[in-house]
């Protein structure tokens, strides 16, 4: 029979293997949306910088430490600001 540490550790690595996949998918989609609106980049689930006009994977530490988008005008879910 197998033993739950075994099937405990098949399934964290099925997860991981699925979220490492899905974040390059993500990467991708999201650049090719460069100069896309606000709408059409947060619809796919990427982030938009309003100063910059670009779409983006947003990476909080790394992209708020090298100040990414100037002003911090970042759009995450919901363009307007009401």
């Amino acid at each position: 029979m197998i033993s739950f540490e075994l099937v405990s550790i098949i399934f964290a690595i099925l997860f991981f293997h699925f979220i490492s996949h899905h974040q390059v998918q993500a990467d991708k989609n999201c650049s090719q949306l460069t100069n896309a609106t606000c709408d059409d980049c947060i619809k796919d689930g990427c982030t938009y910088c309003d100063s910059t006009k670009t779409c983006m994977k947003f990476d909080l530490f790394a992209d708020i430490v090298w100040d990414k988008c100037p002003g911090q005008e970042w759009k995450f879910k919901q363009c307007s600001g009401e």
